[in-house]
């Protein structure tokens, strides 16, 4: 089974991902975070997608002074889920985590 894990951060995803490596089933890791950081969990490198724009977008969000009070995710997460959802072409089945799947499962 080949299997692709969506995850916008970290989270327990590069755990899983690492296992399921092991395993022989790790199509792709699609994560917000960089490569670097995800092969220290050992995932391959080559298997990973990284999205770096939505961690730049959310934590630069995050330091506006006056944003900082009414922080809202969704819109930095659909655009993370948009992205995410391009990568779906050849896994059987896709792990989405944390309110970023929505057109990840659509397609």
């Amino acid at each position: 089974m080949r299997i692709i894990v969506s995850v916008p951060g970290r989270f327990h995803g590069f755990e899983l991902a690492r296992e399921l490596q092991n395993r022989g089933h790790l199509t792709k890791l699609v994560t917000s975070y960089p490569k670097s950081e995800a092969e220290k969990y050992g995932v391959p490198k080559e298997k990973i997608c990284s999205i770096l724009l939505k961690e730049i977008l959310q934590r630069g969000w995050k330091k506006l002074p006056f944003i900082k009070n009414w922080y809202n995710p969704y819109p930095v997460m659909e655009f993370y889920d948009r992205l995410a959802a391009g990568y779906l072409s050849e896994g059987d089945l896709c792990i989405a985590f944390s309110g970023a799947g929505l057109h990840t499962m659509r397609k």
